[in-house]
């Protein structure tokens, strides 16, 4: 079998590499995890809805799609644009498990994506789910 030798050099550079190899896969196996425990913990506050409450989920929407083909990260990041804040509201429909669901979408001209508007925002929607489902009471 032949031998290679290697200088000190590559050496530590390979090990460098094998390293972050590693530290990626770990946080990879750390992010699968985090899912797994989200995803039953979402569905066990789907399992725990009735009539008389609902589930939020909010997340603040991308501004706009790409302009051009391959445009740079650059460009792409520090674009300026209407903000967008998305609303689901899920709700048990019946006891058989069928779910409703409901979108809300408020839309900034310009504001800062901060505690102030997620206030107004949620505000907004829980007076409209009021509205639509007066026997509501638990969000």
């Amino acid at each position: 079998m032949p031998t290679f030798s290697v200088s000190d050099d590559t050496t530590q550079e390979l090990l460098l590499v094998f390293d972050q190899v590693k530290n990626n896969i770990l946080a990879w196996k750390a992010h699968l995890l985090q899912s797994v425990n989200q995803d039953k913990a979402h569905l066990d506050i789907l399992d725990a809805l009735d009539k008389s409450s609902v589930l939020l989920v909010k997340d603040w929407a991308m501004k706009f799609l790409p302009r051009k083909y391959c445009e740079s990260q650059s460009h792409w990041f520090g674009k300026r644009g209407l903000s967008w804040q998305i609303t689901v509201a899920t709700r048990q429909q019946s006891p058989d498990q069928s779910f409703e669901m409901m979108r809300f979408a408020h839309v900034f001209k310009s504001c800062s994506q901060d505690s102030v508007i997620v206030q107004a925002t949620m505000s907004d929607v829980l007076g409209k789910l009021k509205e639509m489902m007066p026997t509501l009471h638990f969000v």
